[in-house]
């Protein structure tokens, strides 16, 4: 997925989430409109925007000293097997850093900071760690990975495939009259 950026991506996965879901139930139909984050399961669901905070709690927030921990795979969907490369990073770590995964595919957990696991079967998996610092501060993170079976691979490909030169002809301009007399 290295041709594709992180919006292309983005798209993909709201596509292909859609169509999972449709095929479960029998029927195709198009992706729903807008694109959602593949980093956490939690954000699958459309939540509404909080409320801005208030500038003392806004200065309060941009100095903020808790232990945090991001993270981003190589891959979210793709064809079992599916090898996937995890990779993390903390915020105001107070000393070395624990971190414990579950892959949500039945295999053992594990633990290190920079993960890679194979998906055998297709299916959708919730990825979950959890990172806890030397003075027991925690954090977690959730990762949406879905895996397909070889014949759903085939169809998703020919269908981003299809929507990205739809997408194409919509953005490239006509060609100059100049260039059709040649």
């Amino acid at each position: 997925m290295e041709r594709y950026g992180r919006a292309s991506r983005l798209k993909i996965l709201v596509f292909l989430i859609s169509f999972v879901a449709s095929a479960c139930k029998g029927e195709r139909s198009a992706p729903p409109p807008a694109a959602q984050s593949p980093k956490s399961a939690s954000s699958a669901v459309a939540t509404p925007k909080p409320p801005e905070p208030a500038e003392g709690a806004k200065a309060q927030e941009e100095k903020s000293t808790e232990f945090e921990i991001d993270g981003d795979a190589n891959t979210y969907v793709g064809p079992a097997p599916l090898p996937v490369e995890f990779t993390m990073t903390e915020t105001n770590a107070k000393g070395p850093v624990k971190y414990e995964w579950d892959f949500g595919d039945g295999s053992p957990r594990a633990t290190g900071k920079d993960q890679k696991h194979t998906y055998d079967k297709p299916g959708t998996f919730v990825v979950r760690v959890v990172a806890t610092d030397s003075s027991g501060a925690f954090d977690h993170m959730n990762f949406l990975l879905t895996v397909l079976s070889e014949a759903e691979w085939k169809e998703f490909a020919k269908r981003v495939g299809a929507a990205e030169e739809e997408g194409a002809s919509e953005t490239s301009p006509a060609p100059s009259p100049e260039a059709s007399s040649e």
